[in-house]
């Protein structure tokens, strides 16, 4: 998918590292009993980073130091999670209640080393985006789930045109200005 994005110049990023995905990031729970060894194929032809352990609190860490070693001395200033990846998601009971959206100042911090990239970051005060129940985001935000029909680009509620009336702000001024003029008239009679 990235690389259409790419030649279509759709977005000019490219990956810093790939994973097997799935449960505790080893592609566990997949629908097909190979699923593992073909990801793992796949993931290792990529030719980036492969992030290949079973240890959550490794997996955490090493992502971290590639997002840290990439960013380089500009500071990162978000932190975007797609989806419940355990890494990012975390293990911990608190990870189920984080709430979805932009989290500018999100819920307490766990004392747990498996609490996830998103309350790693938090903990920096680093804003986290965290895209995980997309359906209850759409309702909060009056965004249709799969309307019919579609519509058109640039049509939805989700944008919006503000339109301010001319004729209200020409008579605000107006006024404005026939009360400095009437507030300085009285002011120069009683000095």
């Amino acid at each position: 998918m990235l690389e259409v994005l790419n030649i279509n110049n759709i977005i000019p990023y490219q990956l810093l590292a790939v994973s097997m995905g799935g449960n505790n990031d080893q592609a566990e729970a997949m629908l097909f009993p190979d699923s593992q060894k073909v990801i793992r194929d796949i993931a290792k032809s990529s030719d980036v980073s492969f992030i290949d352990t079973d240890n959550l609190v490794d997996n955490i860490n090493k992502r971290k130091e590639l997002y840290e070693a990439s960013a380089g001395s500009k500071p990162i200033s978000m932190f975007v999670n797609i989806g419940g990846a355990s890494a990012n998601y975390g293990n911990t009971t608190a990870s189920i209640t984080y709430p979805n959206g932009l989290i500018m100042n999100g819920p307490k911090i766990p004392d747990n080393p498996e609490r996830g990239l998103i309350f790693e970051y938090q903990s920096l005060n680093i804003p986290v985006v965290h895209l995980l129940n997309i359906r209850d985001l759409a309702l909060k935000n009056g965004i249709p789930i799969d309307p019919i029909p579609l519509p058109e680009e640039g049509q939805s509620e989700v944008y919006f045109e503000s339109k301010y009336q001319k004729w209200i702000i020409v008579i605000t001024i107006i006024i404005g200005i026939m009360y400095l003029v009437l507030a300085r008239n009285i002011n120069s009679k009683y000095k």
